[in-house]
């Protein structure tokens, strides 16, 4: 990620964008054309392209945010959710009464 940021001279705003012919890089990427470079990607790995998408990209990055003890706060400043309810249907993980208030653990 390090070397992207420093190669594409990018010091704020999004981090995907579209690299032309020549590596010359421009601005955004659409959402439609990251579903579909995820999507391309997902079946060099041999994973099945309709599951993947840039909303997966997105539910990954809330999942794992969420898990290292990121505040939904901080996260949602990233993802620019509106509501925190919004935010929380993103997480993916699948142990997620792992830290519940009532857990018997």
């Amino acid at each position: 990620m390090e070397r992207w940021l420093k190669a594409a001279s990018i010091a704020e705003g999004r981090v995907f964008r579209a690299v032309l012919r020549g590596g010359r890089v421009q601005g955004s990427l659409t959402p439609e054309s990251l579903s579909k470079a995820v999507k391309k990607l997902a079946a060099r790995i041999e994973m099945d392209p309709k599951t993947a998408g840039a909303h997966s990209v997105r539910a990954g990055f809330v999942s794992t945010c969420v898990e290292t003890s990121a505040t939904l706060i901080k996260i949602a400043e990233v993802t620019r959710h509106q509501s925190l309810s919004m935010l929380q249907g993103y997480d993916r993980r699948h142990n997620l009464f792992a830290d519940a208030a009532a857990s018997w653990v």
